[in-house]
């Protein structure tokens, strides 16, 4: 039976969504999408929300309702988000599992200059993660290539967010510098060669000198210098505007794509659990073939007529090494 979402009223398209699972219907989302002062309210609520805190199932729908609330509020640029952007990205722990971070730190460009003194604070701030200091980074340099005007506070704190050179010109850090900080270096100064910033070129051969950048990220010192001095801008910098309709109609795709993958795999495994049966059907066949000649007893220590005892294998010594390869001696190994 067919919803039609649009004749809903608020409450009960409110109730649809929230149990609508990570990929709600389409229509669903076009007809919240048109509800925007009646529903706002509550979308912040939910966003401003933390699942874990509920003890829900990680099945439970529900837990998808913050990310439906994220992605509507983006889509309607609502300012009274923001803090709430800014919170999530500011929170001490794993902010790998702090869901308005990972969903939503590609599109916060959308709000335009709206945006930059939240993101300006974030980058800047000691209080963050690293990577909520790279997911600020990344829409700061997609504004300042879209809108001039915002070049130079946003490449003033990308420089900041780089260690400073000391008299030698080599990078001042900290006594321990770990995975997270050169991933936030190594982002920066990527975003400083996609605004082709000739001022932080130093810092950025610094780093590359101190091998304190991950050159999986955009390469080495060559392939910097190239994109530093080419008129290339950078992909995601040329994004369309922000239409949610067709961010749902993407994760659809992605979870027939899974459920695809899936169903590969169901098969691989069925078909390597029927080869294995087979293999043991005949193993089994030939082992009970009439006719078959039996295996010999493996040979081992005999006995003659006489009584006299032969040994068909070195005496090893408790203190040889054990012949089974540990490199123990004998008596400590096999000849307990």
């Amino acid at each position: 039976m067919t919803t039609h979402y649009a004749a809903l009223a608020d409450d009960q398209l409110l109730e649809s969504l929230e149990h609508a699972g990570r990929t709600p219907p389409i229509e669903l989302i076009r007809a919240a999408r048109d509800r925007r002062e009646a529903l706002t309210p509550t979308l912040l609520a939910w966003l401003a929300d933390d699942p874990d805190q509920h003890g829900r199932d990680e099945d439970d729908p529900r837990r998808s309702r913050q990310i439906h609330a994220g992605h509507l509020l983006i889509e309607w640029c609502e300012a009274a988000a923001l803090p709430i952007f800014e919170r999530w990205m500011l929170a001490e722990g794993d902010v790998y599992n702090q869901t308005p971070l990972e969903w939503f730190d590609t599109h916060l460009h959308h709000y335009g200059a709206a945006a930059v003194p939240m993101l300006l604070r974030v980058l800047g701030s000691d209080r963050a993660s690293a990577y909520a200091r790279i997911s600020a980074a990344s829409p700061l340099t997609t504004l300042a290539i879209r809108d001039p005007e915002l070049r130079e506070p946003v490449v003033a704190a990308l420089r900041a967010a780089l260690p400073p050179l000391d008299s030698s010109g080599r990078p001042v850090t900290p006594e321990s510098v770990d995975t997270a900080l050169i991933d936030l270096w190594s982002c920066v100064s990527w975003n400083l060669c996609g605004l082709h910033d000739q001022a932080s070129r130093p810092q950025i051969a610094a780093l590359h000198e101190a091998e304190l950048i991950d050159e999986m990220i955009y390469g080495g010192p060559d392939e910097y210098l190239a994109m530093l001095d080419s008129d290339e801008v950078p992909e995601e910098a040329q994004g369309p505007p922000y239409d949610v309709v067709a961010v749902y109609e993407e994760l659809h795709r992605e979870a027939e794509r899974d459920r695809a993958l899936e169903q590969q795999l169901e098969a691989l495994r069925v078909r390597e659990e029927q080869r294995r049966a087979e293999v043991q059907r005949q193993r089994t066949a030939r082992e009970t073939a009439p006719g078959r000649t039996p295996e010999r007893a493996p040979l081992g220590p005999v006995t003659y007529g006489s009584g006299t005892y032969i040994r068909m294998t070195p005496k090893v010594g408790r203190n040889d090494p054990c012949p089974c390869g540990s490199g123990r001696k004998f008596k400590h190994c096999h000849g307990k």
